[in-house]
């Protein structure tokens, strides 16, 4: 879904958060993700790996409502 914008800038709007004292993950509006709640992760511990952010969303650890808008340029980073 995302390989056309791959390099590309793009805006998304950041509708949640999702955090705790292992990670942070945003919830964005987007079309260009497969997961069932798209985002990105904001960070991570050190010995936690970035899809831990899936677990803050399930989980919905210490969810705060949000309403911004972020742009920056598509990239894909492999772990």
């Amino acid at each position: 879904k995302y390989e056309d914008s791959i390099g590309k800038q793009i805006e998304l709007s950041v509708t949640g958060v999702c955090f705790d004292d292992k990670g942070q993950a945003a919830i964005i509006e987007t079309n260009l993700s497969e997961k069932e709640v798209p985002h990105i992760t904001l960070s991570c511990e050190e010995n936690t790996k970035p899809v831990y952010s899936d677990i803050l969303l399930k989980n919905k650890t210490n969810y705060k409502s949000v309403n911004f808008k972020v742009t920056g340029k598509v990239e894909v980073i492999h772990f």
